[in-house]
């Protein structure tokens, strides 16, 4: 799937996507959603033992938190932006402003994203393509 198929999905679309993907991940493993809905593996977790997203991104969840203050948000993200996924009613990580942060990756000169998956690999995913327990992205700089 193309980014520009994926871009034109429905919300109810995308929704059954991130359902199907998390699933995937729940019955079969990290390694079964590769080259599922544009989404490839770039480094595999056993090559970062104890390594989640936030510190994959910031090299250190205190940097991260750190970070986060000074960020702006923005709307059209450029190769470098960081994407943030939260839900707004759920507070699963720490709390940092406005955001309840669940996940976060970086743009790549694509358009996708690079991101580490929990305690699983580091894959390269279209922005919306994340397991549902992930929540709706945000951009910042």
């Amino acid at each position: 799937m193309s980014l520009e198929d994926f871009n034109s999905l429905t919300k109810k679309e995308i929704a059954s996507i991130r359902r199907e993907i998390s699933d995937i991940i729940v019955e079969n493993g990290w390694d079964a959603v590769e080259g599922r809905f544009g989404i490839s593996i770039m480094k595999r977790a056993e090559e970062l033992p104890g390594v989640y997203c936030g510190s994959y991104i910031f090299r250190s969840e205190v940097y991260f938190l750190e970070l986060f203050s000074s960020l702006k948000k923005i709307s059209n993200p450029l190769p470098g932006a960081y994407v943030f996924y939260s839900f707004t009613n759920i507070r699963h990580m720490k709390r940092v402003g406005e955001l309840d942060i669940k996940h976060v990756g970086m743009v790549n000169e694509d358009g996708t994203v690079i991101s580490k998956w929990g305690n699983g690999h580091v894959f390269k995913h279209p922005i919306m393509c994340v397991p549902c327990n992930y929540g709706e992205p945000e951009f910042f700089e």
